[in-house]
């Protein structure tokens, strides 16, 4: 699946990215945590729970805030299953160096008790760590909405070959096509490429067609989301937290200085097609996510 290559090296931007990112994700990660704790965790501990030394790599995991969920309820469930002294050795790999601050920032504020948690960080992608990864083998390795930004297929290849112990889980979570995210990009990122960052869209459809291609055993679930637009679309035009959202939706750097009255109306009027007017007087869409367990 070819990358669609607009004119922003939107990623590459960590000055941009971050900006945008940290409006998308206002109010994901209490969502999220549902699903951590009760779909990902689960499954996660019947693999480990005997275990007395477990190892758990994370690519991408931004600032830890999702890590840091699933961490914690772990360590709670293994605490209740009488595996409170298993030794869990966490490595990251993560590209954007403020991330990484982020992440430690959080794990120093954090009230959970981490010490049992050997962590090591990786500044970088994957694909150029395997010099550092080389030997390694792991329990659990989670993609949480990271492998949009590169060849999916092939790193999943190398993970399940190379870095996936035969009993372990890889977790994968991307886009389901139904929500908000996923039908805007399908419906305009061509359309609208000049202003695009390079993302490659991945749903559940896509993810089937890989594992299955390889043979892999699977598993798919739905993690329940939604997200909030009224910062879009609830006035005339969007607020200043409104265009950050619509950066983030396409990749876009600052794209109030290049969209045109007649593109954002076009967008807008999609938008509001696609959401539900909240008793509060939210503009709410769909943001389901799809959640797959890969094993060897």
């Amino acid at each position: 699946m070819a990358q669609l290559k607009g004119n922003v090296e939107y990623v590459a931007d960590n000055t941009t990215y971050l900006d945008t990112y940290d409006y998308y994700r206002r109010g994901l990660l209490e969502q999220q945590s549902v699903w951590i704790r009760q779909q990902v965790v689960p499954a996660l501990l019947q693999n480990v729970k005997k275990q007395s030394h477990v190892r758990m790599l994370s690519v991408g995991s931004g600032e830890g805030d999702i890590d840091v969920v699933l961490l914690s309820t772990l360590l709670k469930e293994m605490a209740n299953s009488g595996a409170e002294s298993t030794i869990i050795e966490y490595t990251v790999a993560e590209r954007n160096p403020e991330f990484i601050n982020r992440f430690k920032q959080r794990l120093v504020s954090n009230d959970i008790d981490f010490a049992n948690v050997k962590f090591t960080f990786f500044l970088g992608t994957l694909e150029n760590l395997d010099s550092e990864l080389i030997g390694s083998s792991y329990d659990f390795i989670h993609f949480i909405h990271v492998l949009y930004y590169m060849d999916a297929e092939k790193i999943l290849r190398k993970c399940m070959k190379d870095y996936l112990k035969a009993e372990g889980i890889l977790l994968a979570v991307v886009q389901q096509e139904s929500n908000l995210y996923a039908k805007n990009w399908r419906r305009f990122s061509v359309k609208f490429s000049d202003h695009v960052g390079q993302f490659n869209l991945l749903c559940e459809t896509d993810l089937k067609a890989i594992a299955e291609s390889n043979n892999w055993k699977y598993r798919v679930e739905v993690g329940s989301r939604t997200l909030d637009l009224s910062d879009v679309i609830a006035t005339d035009s969007p607020s200043s937290a409104g265009w950050k959202l619509l950066d983030f939706f396409f990749h876009s750097n600052n794209l109030q200085s290049s969209f045109s009255e007649e593109n954002l109306k076009e967008v807008t009027d999609f938008f509001k097609d696609n959401t539900v007017k909240s008793p509060s007087g939210k503009y709410i869409a769909l943001g389901d996510e799809t959640i797959m367990f890969i094993y060897n």
